[in-house]
């Protein structure tokens, strides 16, 4: 059984943020958590850079696929999309990071870009989802 974790963005980025390679984590960032009945963490998905119509959306997880759950990703779309109303989340995921463009795409992001080495050596792919593409909130909350 997990645990979703919100409301304690400190506790889930002091786990989080040395597990990514983002860098320096912004002061606007928001994290959702969910963890094991031990009450370890087993993956952070958190955002930042709000606009009015967009945030950025990035996920850290342990390894293990335990915390993938249908319960999890209706909270994940639900604070981006129906709490905040947003129109759209990015994700930028490394192209050698295949495990989590498979994640990516498998929930519903959709390609729509390279930028050529942003990521040093690496190239960055930008993913995003619209709300009424989101499958994983409410039907009455995808549009409007």
């Amino acid at each position: 059984m997990s645990t979703l974790v919100y409301g304690e963005t400190d506790r889930l980025m002091e786990w989080a943020g040395p597990r990514n390679d983002a860098g320096v984590i912004p002061a606007d960032t928001v994290a959702i958590g969910v963890e094991d009945d031990q009450g370890n963490i087993m993956a952070v998905v958190y955002y930042n850079h709000f606009t009015t119509y967009n945030c950025s959306m990035h996920v850290v997880s342990s390894g293990a696929g335990r915390w993938l759950t249908r319960g999890f990703l209706a909270a994940v779309f639900a604070y981006p999309f129906v709490q905040l109303k947003l129109n759209r989340v990015t994700a930028y995921v490394r192209s050698r990071n295949e495990r989590a463009l498979r994640l990516d795409t498998g929930i519903g992001f959709r390609f729509e870009g390279r930028m050529v080495r942003a990521a040093g050596d690496d190239d960055l792919i930008v993913l995003g989802m619209l709300r009424e593409n989101c499958t994983w909130i409410p039907e009455e909350h995808r549009h409007g």
